[in-house]
C-alpha cells in the first residue's frame, strides 16, 4: 500500500510478510499468512485495502485475504483481473478496431485504439500501409494483395472495414483471379 492513499497503515515497511508468504516450510508459511491477517484485523483501512485486492491484485494479502481468497471473491462477484500486463505497444491489433475489442477485454486503455475506434464510427478507416501503392513489399503482385489481404483479415476484415486498397495489388489480384475463371481449352479446339 502506499503512503499517499493510506496515512501510515500498520503494514507500512513490512511488505516482505505481506508478498514473500509463499517461501519456506510449510510451518512458516502459515505462521506467516496467520501474522499479516492479525495486522489487517487491526488496521482501520481494512476494508479499503481488501477492496483494492479484489479489484486489482492477484498476488499478496490484502485486506487480511490470501490470492486464493481474493480469487473466490472476485468469481462470487463476477470480476476478472487482465492475466498479463498489456503495453499499447505491444498488445493484439494495436492501433485497429480489432486491437480496440482486445484492449477493451482486458481493460486496458490505448490511446492507438481509441483513435482507431473512433476512425471506425466514424467509417474513415484507412490503416497505414494499406492503401499506399509501393509501401508495402511484392506491391503489384498476387502475393502482395495476398500478404495485405491477410493483414486485413488479422484485423476484422471486411466487417471491421478493412480492405485491400492498393490499386497495383488489386490489379494483380482481378488479373489472376480472371485467368483462373477462363475455360481451358482442350487440345485442338479453336479459341
Amino acid at each position: 500500500m502506499s503512503d499517499n492513499q493510506f496515512q501510515n497503515p500498520p503494514c507500512k515497511g513490512k511488505t516482505e510478510l505481506f508478498f514473500s508468504y509463499h517461501e519456506g516450510t510449510a510451518n512458516t508459511r502459515r505462521a506467516q499468512v496467520k501474522e499479516a491477517k492479525a495486522i489487517c484485523a487491526d488496521c482501520p483501512y481494512q476494508p479499503e485495502c481488501l477492496e483494492i485486492g479484489v479489484q486489482n491484485e492477484a498476488y499478496g494479502i490484502w485486506g487480511g485475504a490470501t490470492p486464493r481468497e481474493l480469487k473466490a471473491i472476485r468469481r462470487r462477484r463476477g470480476i476478472r483481473l487482465a492475466t498479463r500486463t498489456i503495453f499499447p505497444e505491444d498488445h493484439t491489433s494495436c492501433g485497429s478496431e480489432r486491437g480496440y475489442q482486445f484492449s477493451q477485454t482486458v481493460g486496458f486503455d490505448c490511446e492507438k485504439c481509441n483513435e482507431a475506434h473512433e476512425a471506425y464510427l466514424q467509417g474513415h478507416i484507412m490503416p497505414p500501409g494499406y492503401g499506399d501503392e509501393g509501401a508495402h513489399p511484392r506491391c503489384g503482385t498476387e502475393g502482395g494483395y495476398q500478404m495485405l489481404a491477410r493483414r486485413c483479415q488479422a484485423n476484422g476484415g471486411r466487417a471491421a472495414g478493412y480492405v485491400v486498397t492498393c490499386p497495383a495489388c488489386r490489379r494483380a489480384h482481378a488479373d489472376r483471379s480472371a485467368k483462373l475463371r477462363r475455360p481451358r481449352l482442350k487440345e485442338g479446339e479453336a479459341q
